[in-house]
Parts: C-alpha cells; sequence; structure tokens
C-alpha cells in the first residue's frame, strides 16, 4: 500500500515539472521580462542622447539680432566718419577765419617801409629808423597781440639777426586796420653809417608778433626786411613765415 503511494507521489511531482519546466530554472530573483525590455530601452535612450549632440547648439542665429547688429555697427561708423568731417570743417573754419598780420602793402605815396638819419646835434648822435608799416590781413581780429622787433647795422647785419624777447604789452588788432612800429638804431659814426648805406643788407629789420585768434589759438608772425644799396627793401632769404604755435615751439 505504501509502495502504491510512491509511486503516485512521484508521477505527480513528474507532471508538475513538466508542466512548468522554464519556471523550475529561473532564480527568484531574475527580473521579468517586461522590466528587462523597459530597462533596456532606457539605457538605450541615454547611450542615443550622449552620443548625439545637442540641435540646440546648431540653431541659426536670429535675424532680427543680426540685422539690428548690422544697424548698429553702421550706425557707429557713420557717427564715426560724421565726427571726422565736423572736426575737420572746424580746423578748416578755424585756419580760414585766423588772423594774418603781414607788412602792409602800401601804395606810391606811402610806402611799407620808411627810413631815416637822425640829423647830429650836439646833445644827438646819428641814429638810423625806420617806420615798418603792418596791417592783419585775415577775417578775424589779433588778440592779446605782443610784438618784439630790433634793427641790424652793418656788413654781417645779416648775420647777427635773431629772435628778440616780446614785449609785455598786449594790444587788438582788426581786421585791415594798419599799424607801424619803428626800430631805431644805436648810435653810429659816419663811418658806420656809409657802410651800411653802401651794403646790400647793410640795414636789417626783424619783427615777431604772437596772437590769438577768436578760439585762442596761438599763431606767431616772423618779417625780416633788407635794405639794398639801391636803397630797395627786400625779404631776408629767411625769418619771414607763419608758425602754428598748437604745432611748433614758439619763442616768447
Amino acid at each position: 500500500m505504501s509502495h502504491k503511494k510512491n509511486r503516485q507521489h512521484r508521477r505527480r511531482r513528474t507532471k508538475e515539472n513538466l508542466r512548468c519546466p522554464i519556471e523550475a530554472s529561473v532564480p527568484h530573483h531574475t527580473i521579468p521580462a517586461k522590466a528587462d525590455e523597459r530597462h533596456g530601452e532606457a539605457i538605450a535612450s541615454r547611450t542615443n542622447s550622449n552620443k548625439e549632440p545637442n540641435e540646440s547648439m546648431f540653431k541659426r542665429p536670429d535675424m532680427n539680432i543680426v540685422i539690428n547688429g548690422i544697424l548698429a555697427l553702421f550706425a557707429m561708423l557713420s557717427f564715426i566718419v560724421l565726427w571726422s568731417q565736423l572736426r575737420d570743417a572746424r580746423e578748416s573754419f578755424t585756419k580760414d577765419q585766423r588772423p594774418y598780420p603781414w607788412l602792409w602793402s602800401g601804395s606810391k605815396s606811402d610806402p611799407p617801409i620808411l627810413m631815416g638819419i637822425n640829423s647830429a646835434t650836439p646833445n644827438t648822435a646819428r641814429q638810423i629808423w625806420v617806420n615798418m608799416y603792418y596791417t592783419n590781413y585775415g577775417k578775424s581780429p589779433a588778440i592779446e597781440l605782443q610784438q618784439s622787433f630790433d634793427i641790424y647795422v652793418g656788413a654781417n647785419a645779416y648775420q647777427r639777426v635773431k629772435a628778440r624777447p616780446l614785449l609785455p604789452a598786449k594790444t587788438i588788432l582788426p581786421t585791415g586796420k594798419v599799424d607801424l612800429i619803428t626800430p631805431v638804431s644805436p648810435k653810429l659814426s659816419e663811418e658806420e653809417i656809409s657802410e651800411a648805406m653802401s651794403t646790400d643788407r647793410g640795414i636789417i629789420i626783424d619783427a615777431r608778433w604772437q596772437y590769438l585768434d577768436l578760439t585762442g589759438h596761438r599763431y606767431e608772425t616772423e618779417i625780416c626786411m633788407a635794405r639794398l644799396r639801391t636803397n630797395v627793401w627786400a625779404y631776408c632769404p629767411e625769418h619771414n613765415q607763419f608758425r602754428d604755435c598748437e604745432e611748433e615751439a614758439c619763442e616768447k
């Protein structure tokens, strides 16, 4: 009886094993098939996302931003060009309107240079004096005008020409006004006067002016005139020029 029960028990176990052969071989900790599929999809998704570049990095720039940038650059360049043109126009206007003191042209009856010699008296020695007339040919007055001038007499008169210190007095020379300077030589002997009168460039007049225009820009004018033995006055080879004192040094 017991042997019969044992055979029945073995048959039941054999049928159970045949009914679920896979379930019997699968351990209890194994992940179900559906969960494993979802897990694999998640891993594949992360792998693909790491390999593929971010599309937002390659997006085209906004055209409004590009157009605004171009317009801003164009406006800045236009401003620079306009500023440069205004600066050039201001400089041109300043030079065009500046004062120009220079030797007066004179006339037949009124020469720009008039020379004389003092007569000797018991109380005075003989001296050579020269009136040199000048005017302002510019379009604006010369403001705070200062001047210096001197006369050189003798055979080596031109070699002794040099800039003299400016006189402290300041004045204004309006446009078109004619003014004069009168340098006077030191006391001279008859021989010295005779040598100066018979020598080319035996008498030299050198004059210098510094002045401001209406904007406060400083300039300088220098005039050098030489007497020839034919009693004609001519410009010296040098020392006749205009200077812009903000561009080159001007002596005080």
